[in-house]
């Protein structure tokens, strides 16, 4: 069975047909608070507007017909994670 991941992709393409689509991406970083965050790194976070210490997530969505959709979203963990 496909993941959701694989069969996203031609069912937009089939929804939205020859309509445009305007793709937003959104980088969101998430700041440590306390040091319980087993996921937390330094990265370069856009809301913070610096390095800090936290996690960080790209969302991708789409707009057709001012409809928006999710399109993919990345969650970045630190490699020794």
């Amino acid at each position: 069975m496909a993941t959701l991941r694989e069969q996203r992709p031609p069912l937009v393409k089939q929804v939205v047909g020859e309509r445009p689509l305007i793709l937003c991406m959104d980088e969101t970083g998430e700041k440590n608070k306390g040091k319980t965050m087993d996921d937390g790194a330094r990265h370069s976070m856009g809301n913070l507007g610096k390095i800090g210490k936290g996690m960080v997530s790209v969302h991708a969505y789409g707009m057709v017909d001012e409809i928006t959709f999710p399109v993919l979203l990345q969650v970045f963990k630190p490699r020794q994670r």
